[in-house]
């Protein structure tokens, strides 16, 4: 299948070839001739008979809206001492109180 520029719709090109003429090819010249008539043919649309191949358009699609998820941050605090996080009142590792503000 391919898409027809002319008729604006997808179809199945066929090769328009005149069936005496390649008879007579074939019979008379032989084979060689006829095969070459037969290839050089070009394959045309049944609708309008032209050879205008394009690519199908697509459709134009609106970008969709991009959410970012909104996660709290968590605030880490170190320990003053000793510098490891500190997820209370006292520090884990060396036990230093300390009051966060």
């Amino acid at each position: 299948m391919k898409y027809c520029n002319n008729c604006r719709q997808l179809v199945d090109p066929q090769k328009n070839y005149s069936t005496g003429l390649l008879l007579i090819l074939l019979l008379c010249c032989g084979f060689i001739p006829g095969i070459i008539y037969y290839l050089i043919l070009v394959k045309k649309c049944p609708m309008c008979n032209s050879s205008n191949w394009g690519v199908k358009p697509q459709e134009m699609r609106q970008p969709q809206e991009v959410i970012h998820p909104q996660i709290p941050q968590k605030e880490i605090h170190f320990c003053p001492q000793c510098g490891s996080s500190m997820s209370g009142k006292f520090c884990g590792e060396c036990g230093y109180e300390y009051e966060f503000k």
